[in-house]
């Protein structure tokens, strides 16, 4: 569920107090950035006086710690909800609120949130909230809604903080349309990459395969669905960056440059090949905030950190070897290449930076061309 202009309609006086009292390092930032009310100028027409807002509840956009505020804000509506509705599983990020349980379960957590929620500048849209369940579960749900006079939305399957959530069936719908638009993405950027290689590399890197990595880690099952971002990658985005024909680009070198920099790569990872990897790591990394929730005990934030912190080295780790043994395996007997890789691991550091004029390191497309072909051998 969600709620309307949560950021905007909170209360600012108990976020204040809530503050003072939960997180005390925070709560001297917020009463100094809080303590008057923040003033928006706003002109109507050219030589119309200015007209003054006072914006006196909520969170102003763009306050670096506005997510922990009104987290730690909305704390007492999520124990009172909680208390409340004890049968579902209650999980909250910022003003998205997800209950696991049966529907009249959570059509009694709405209505409370509807009941009680502004009180603490917490209004629900009943509208913009999706119930998921089963074709054949959907007429009780509806019947376990309309008891309360609430208005929602059912589906099958629903996006949830970038993830998705439901049956198989709308799940592959959802990934496959993403995955057009993450391909279409990797052709223009591989147009791009004719003029301006460095740029479309780093635009890659640094940003697009971003998108579906995260998919990858959040979303079981999707690597099958990722081929056509793969073939792009391979057949359009590649040949272009090294102005090289798409037969020129083997197994072999593909394979190599799937590897991190300093791994002699260029970090253009095959996400087919990834996407299980990156699953099972986030998976383990979430053991004791999964454990937390299910078991309804506290949370160690310490634990929890450190078991992301060592399951991320330890994964990372992995990568690095399986890198090496493949590095080991085609340089055996191959001299030259075994050389040749290990210079591509020990000077790839032009390669990790974004491109920056104030940095000087902005290459033209020759220079950018020439350096990662040299490295690879292709003349």
């Amino acid at each position: 569920m969600d709620a309307d202009n949560a950021f905007g309609r909170l209360v600012r006086y108990l976020a204040m107090h809530q503050l003072h009292h939960r997180c005390n390092r925070i709560s001297r930032y917020a009463f100094n950035k809080y303590r008057h009310y923040n003033l928006v100028y706003v002109r109507d027409e050219p030589g119309k006086p200015v007209i003054t807002l006072q914006s006196k509840e909520g969170i102003a956009q763009g306050d670096p710690v506005a997510m922990f505020i009104f987290g730690i804000a909305t704390m007492p509506l999520c124990e009172r909800a909680m208390v409340a509705v004890p049968e579902t599983l209650h999980t909250w990020y910022a003003d998205d609120d997800a209950n696991t349980g049966e529907a009249k379960h959570n059509a009694a957590v709405l209505a409370f949130l509807m009941e009680h929620g502004p009180k603490y500048g917490y209004f629900p849209s009943a509208e913009k909230s999706w119930h998921i369940c089963k074709g054949e579960d959907e007429e009780v749900a509806k019947a376990a809604f309309d008891a309360y006079g609430l208005d929602i939305q059912f589906t099958r399957g629903h996006v949830y903080l970038g993830g998705f959530i439901g049956s198989g069936e709308t799940k592959r719908a959802w990934i496959d349309e993403k995955v057009d638009e993450w391909a279409s993405a990797v052709g223009m950027l591989a147009k791009a990459a004719t003029k301006h290689p460095q740029a479309a590399y780093a635009a890659f890197t640094f940003c697009l395969q971003g998108e579906w990595q995260y998919v990858s880690r959040v979303v079981s099952d999707v690597a099958p669905h990722l081929a056509p971002i793969e073939r792009a990658i391979r057949n359009e985005f590649l040949p272009a960056l090294f102005d090289i024909g798409s037969e020129d680009i083997d197994a072999q070198l593909r394979e190599v440059l799937s590897h991190s920099v300093k791994k002699g790569g260029l970090g253009v990872r095959n996400p087919v090949d990834s996407a299980p990897y990156s699953f099972d790591t986030s998976k383990r990394a979430t053991i004791e905030l999964v454990k937390s929730m299910l078991d309804d005990t506290r949370f160690d934030l310490l634990m929890h950190g450190a078991q992301v912190s060592g399951i991320a080295h330890k994964h990372r780790a992995q990568i690095e070897q399986r890198e090496q043994d493949y590095l080991d395996e085609i340089g055996q007997g191959k001299p030259a290449l075994a050389r040749r890789m290990l210079r591509a691991c020990l000077s790839g550091i032009w390669l990790s930076s974004v491109p920056d004029c104030l940095n000087g390191n902005v290459l033209s497309m020759e220079e950018f061309r020439d350096n990662i072909r040299l490295r690879y051998n292709l003349a």
